[in-house]
């Protein structure tokens, strides 16, 4: 098995902004995704893997528990434009 190299502070920041402006832009796809695998039990491919992937760099093995907590943010940033909006 090789070794794997750290990543750089730049490359961590890259990769954290990647999915952030991901999980912005996928924000509904996202979210239904997730509401689908609360009431199924089940997680297909879909957006929900996608941004998994974009952060197994920076996570490992908890890249699905870190994906989660960026589409709540996501989610949450999303609400709260809608309610400006709306005012």
């Amino acid at each position: 098995m090789e070794n794997a190299r750290a990543l750089t502070s730049e490359e961590l920041h890259a990769i954290a902004q990647q999915a952030e402006d991901f999980s912005k832009k996928h924000i509904v796809e996202i979210s239904n995704e997730m509401v689908q695998w609360r009431n199924t039990s089940l997680l297909g491919e879909g957006r929900v893997r996608e941004l998994e992937r974009i952060l197994t760099p920076l996570a490992g093995s908890y890249a699905l528990g870190v994906t989660e907590s960026y589409a709540q943010r996501a989610a949450y940033e999303f609400v709260v434009q809608q309610g400006k909006a709306s005012e």
